[in-house]
């Protein structure tokens, strides 16, 4: 049987008359080959079973070519009719790929935002969405008492799921983008609080439990976020070197599940950062007293020793102990604002911060702390009036 096409080949668009979707040809890596075929396509087409899958074809001496065989395949497949999808389709794909790259925490965050955004959007074609729509779903976010932050996260994964509509079937809508984030002009920031010096001697001096005197030294010493402290073993410390060896968080977040231990985020989270001498001791106090318990290894966790500490209990005894000392709360992760205020009001190197704290770059580092250096100002203007002497 031969078929006879009449189609003209416009990759990337829709051919609206002959409602076939074009998706992008390739190159294979080297364009050097025996018979010089480098051209292949490779698209998302839906089986007799209405399930979406992905076709990778051979290879072909010319872009054309490929684009030829593609629509051939496409119209086969009976895959001829414009695809419009819904956000509840393109959820459901991108919610498939980003399995593939992505840790399970991250894809359980992503399922938190969409039943939010699926309520509103869900059953509406991303191409047919209007602004009316859109500023409605809004609306219903504002009402739920939601964050402002939060809601730009709903923001941006609809931003991404566009983007992915417009990746595979070249399906786009301009709307969210043009109405823009959520605004909420009342709701205060908050703000980045940390202890002096000063401050943290006065809690500290309180704690009345040495493997809690020491939890808290390492965080405000060391920087560490909650998760990395809390996934902490012995076999992350050195004694002999006096380091912390920082390669995996833990998160209490899973649902069915008290705990999972995961590798960092980014690479730069993996660091390897040196150990105050008091915090040292005091691990040395606490090695020697857990490693004679019937049943303890170095793959025991530092602090907790065979469960990690609960965040509960961590919350609840910092509190207690901030009221007798009489210092502000602050959260765990301000001890970690409270490390890089530390470090920088010392004359720490913003890069040499950067890594300590285990920021993907520098500009993570700056954005967040770049206030702190104000101060060093003054320094800098001394330093050129000494030069031009």
């Amino acid at each position: 049987m031969q078929y006879n096409y009449s189609i003209e080949l416009i990759p990337f668009q829709y051919k609206r008359e002959r409602k076939v979707i074009f998706m992008p040809v390739y190159k294979t890596k080297t364009e050097k080959t025996k018979d010089n075929k480098i051209w292949y396509f490779k698209c998302n087409y839906r089986d007799i079973y209405g399930n979406i899958k992905q076709k990778k074809s051979k290879k072909f001496s010319t872009k054309e070519e490929a684009i030829k065989e593609e629509a051939k395949f496409l119209i086969l497949t009976g895959n001829t009719t414009t695809m419009s999808p819904t956000f509840d389709d393109i959820y459901n794909e991108y919610l498939i790929y980003k399995k593939k790259s992505c840790r399970e925490t991250t894809i359980i965050r992503i399922k938190g935002y969409y039943k939010h955004i699926g309520k509103i959007l869900g059953n509406i074609k991303i191409e047919k969405l209007t602004a009316k729509q859109y500023l409605l779903f809004q609306d219903e976010m504002n009402k739920l008492g939601l964050s402002t932050v939060y809601k730009n996260q709903l923001h941006s994964l609809v931003l991404s799921l566009i983007d992915y509509a417009n990746l595979l079937y070249n399906i786009d809508s301009k709307v969210p983008k043009s109405i823009g984030k959520f605004k909420n002009p009342t709701e205060m920031k908050k703000e980045m609080l940390f202890w002096t010096y000063d401050e943290f001697n006065k809690f500290i001096s309180i704690v009345d439990d040495n493997m809690y005197k020491v939890f808290f030294e390492i965080l405000y010493f060391c920087g560490l976020r909650r998760g990395e402290i809390q996934a902490l073993t012995w076999n992350d410390i050195n004694f002999i070197k006096g380091t912390i060896s920082i390669n995996k968080t833990l998160t209490s977040k899973i649902k069915g599940q008290k705990y999972v231990i995961f590798p960092p985020k980014t690479q730069s989270s993996n660091r390897t950062i040196p150990i105050p001498k008091n915090a040292l001791a005091g691990l040395k106090t606490l090695y020697k007293e857990y490693s004679v318990l019937d049943g303890f290894e170095n793959e025991c966790f530092v602090f907790g020793t065979f469960k990690p500490l609960a965040d509960t209990s961590i919350e609840r005894k910092k509190n207690k102990w901030c009221d007798i000392a009489e210092v502000k709360r602050i959260r765990i992760h301000d001890f970690r604002h409270s490390c890089a205020s530390l470090l920088i009001n010392n004359g720490a190197n913003i890069t040499i911060v950067s890594k300590y704290l285990g920021h993907s770059d520098i500009s993570m580092t700056l954005n967040r702390y770049s206030h702190m250096y104000d101060s060093k100002l003054e320094e800098v203007i001394n330093l050129i009036e000494n030069i031009n002497k």
